[in-house]
């Protein structure tokens, strides 16, 4: 494929087929150039997320609580009311393990940096993955256009060389 687009002094290459080989040497750089802001992006992200954790109410911890209804006694002993967090399905002496926050109100789980780093690296995966789609979309289309010139110039020689090579009629 390579062999294709390299630029030569074929005599047989066609200009068609010279700018084939540029659309694809500009869209290369592009993608490469694409994985600068994909990078940025993916830490962007991940230094936004650090900085939400690190925003986020102090005090949480994990208990285990039981949930007859919507309220429910904290580790303290205090009675708490707030969203059930039971199922249909449940038993009415359901247990579940949650983060309360100081004011013993269900709390978001604190999210691992592993599991912030794994986030920021799909996202920047996908920034990068979308950009490449659609330059590949734009390579598509190129081709598209150029192949439609080729086959119109090749019926133009062809006619050209029909007239050219044909017999006359003999009478």
């Amino acid at each position: 494929m390579v062999r294709l687009y390299r630029p030569d002094r074929n005599p047989l290459r066609r200009p068609s087929d010279r700018g084939e080989a540029a659309v694809v040497a500009v869209l290369v750089s592009l993608a490469l150039l694409s994985l600068w802001p994909a990078v940025w992006i993916a830490s962007a992200m991940y230094d936004s997320e650090v900085q939400a954790e690190a925003a986020a109410p102090p005090g949480r911890e994990l208990v285990v609580i039981r949930f007859a209804s919507d309220q429910w006694r904290s580790p303290d002993g205090a009675v708490v009311t707030g969203r059930s967090l039971t199922r249909p399905a449940d038993p009415a002496d359901a247990v579940r393990q949650v983060w309360i926050d100081r004011l013993h109100q269900i709390a978001p789980r604190p999210r691992d940096p592993e599991e912030l780093a794994l986030a920021a690296a799909v996202t920047g995966l996908g920034t990068a993955l979308t950009a490449t789609g659609l330059l590949a979309v734009v390579y598509m289309w190129a081709r598209s256009f150029l192949d439609r010139r080729r086959l119109t110039r090749w019926d133009a020689d062809w006619l050209t060389a029909d007239r050219r090579w044909r017999r006359p009629r003999q009478t």
